[in-house]
């Protein structure tokens, strides 16, 4: 299919040729380190490479430590991209051949339950011995309603290790709920801790590594609120308290409201996204999502204002895209917020660009990379947007070694793409 005229200039300016097929990716360009480009791979080469990482992820050996750490390495490589697929299909074999290491399984099913498919996420974690794995898979049954068993696998990571990252937390939380029914919808959290006496929680609105988020109701200004309680105070505060300033630094259109903080309990209140997140949205009701035009529009212009005052936000991704009711786009969670050039405090997989992958130091062109990323994970849902090829290839230009180097050249694309409908 060619290119119609009045794309031919958009075509141009994403790096295209006005006659070649939208739908067909360009080869992908070989890891950078910071703006220095490196030779580009052959197609034949980088195929060899691809078909190396799945080799050594469906025939990884438990056994060897080397092997372990080649598939893994390979793993996080390919996740994010194009390749993620076959890398989990691979994961699948391997775990059937048996051989397959805890920490491989355990990355895999965090990336099948980003992509919503918690069964397979399942397969993989079901008699793993591994204590994240068991973390793992008791979100996956309490998320079904299946407290009781999600109890246990907890209790489980607890004697392994007292100190398991979150595990007293989920005991506070599941415990109430062991004689619920199989097949409840989602956990009602009514009995959890309210850190504030003005504070009643409601349900519990979202769960991750590092906090849990809470709907709750403000009863002394008659508001509702997200409250964030960090699952370890002790050792969250740095990060809480970068989450708070950051947030009121860069206060007004597009960023979350912060009303209160308590840096050494470990929680603080947000205003509440009634919209819920992209992510929830994708994972539920992709074809209602907001438009996509406007969604990345209105971040674009809200990482603008934070690169142009020397900051990367360096944790774009759908969970951490918001709407208000109105379906208004507000961005949150600036907790691994640095100044550009600085060394980075560590990116989700899957949104980080090659070179900060390699080491290199914060820059704008991080969050560009994920936006190109969120923008394809909009379209591999099935959301609507008008002219599907037009941004996929936006996409693919946001996540390339040439994209822009901050949100102001992602506005000039948004622009011209605009300008050819």
């Amino acid at each position: 299919m060619k290119v119609p005229g009045r794309w031919s200039r958009l075509w141009a300016a994403l790096g295209g040729r006005a006659n070649e097929t939208p739908e067909a990716p360009e080869p992908a360009a070989s890891p950078v380190v910071g703006r220095k480009v490196q030779a580009r791979m052959e197609p034949s080469e980088l195929s060899r490479e691809s078909e190396g990482d799945l080799e050594a992820i469906r025939l990884v050996d438990g056994a060897s430590p080397s092997s372990r750490a080649r598939a893994v390495e390979a793993l996080s490589r390919a996740a994010g991209t194009p390749l993620e697929h076959r890398a989990l299909a691979a994961c699948l074999t391997a775990h059937g051949r048996r051989r397959a290491p805890g920490e491989l399984l355990c990355l895999a099913a965090e990336l099948f339950t980003r992509r919503g498919d918690a069964d397979a996420a399942l397969r993989l974690l079901e008699g793993l011995d591994d204590p994240r794995g068991w973390l793992l898979e008791a979100d996956l049954r309490a998320e079904r309603g299946q407290h009781s068993a999600a109890l246990g696998l907890v209790e489980r990571a607890l004697a392994h290790s007292i100190d398991a990252p979150g595990a007293l937390e989920r005991v506070r939380r599941w415990r109430p709920q062991k004689s619920v029914a199989p097949g409840a919808s989602e956990p009602t959290l009514l009995a959890a801790e309210t850190p504030h006496p003005t504070l009643a929680i409601a349900r519990e609105a979202g769960r991750g590594g590092a906090a849990t988020v809470y709907q709750a109701d403000d009863a002394t200004l008659g508001r509702t609120v997200a409250l964030k309680v960090y699952h370890r105070p002790e050792r969250s505060r740095e990060h809480l308290l970068r989450e708070a300033t950051m947030a009121v630094r860069f206060s007004g259109a597009g960023v979350v409201r912060v009303f209160d903080i308590a840096p050494d309990a470990g929680w603080l209140a947000m205003e509440w996204a009634a919209g819920g997140s992209l992510r929830q949205c994708l994972v539920k009701t992709p074809r209602e999502a907001p438009p996509l035009d406007a969604t990345l529009w209105a971040l674009a212009l809200t990482l603008a204002r934070i690169h142009t005052a020397g900051y990367v936000h360096a944790d774009v991704k759908p969970g951490n895209i918001l709407f208000r009711a109105e379906q208004a786009v507000l961005l949150s969670d600036f907790g691994l917020a640095v100044p550009a050039g600085e060394l980075h405090l560590g990116q989700s997989i899957g949104y980080a660009p090659p070179e900060r992958l390699a080491g290199g130091r914060a820059a704008p062109a991080d969050d560009v990379y994920a936006l190109g990323r969120v923008v394809s994970e909009v379209l591999d849902a099935g959301a609507p947007a008008a002219d599907p090829a037009a941004w996929r290839a936006l996409a693919r230009t946001l996540t390339s070694a040439e994209r822009p180097v901050d949100a102001s050249g992602v506005l000039d694309l948004l622009a011209q793409l605009e300008g050819n409908h």
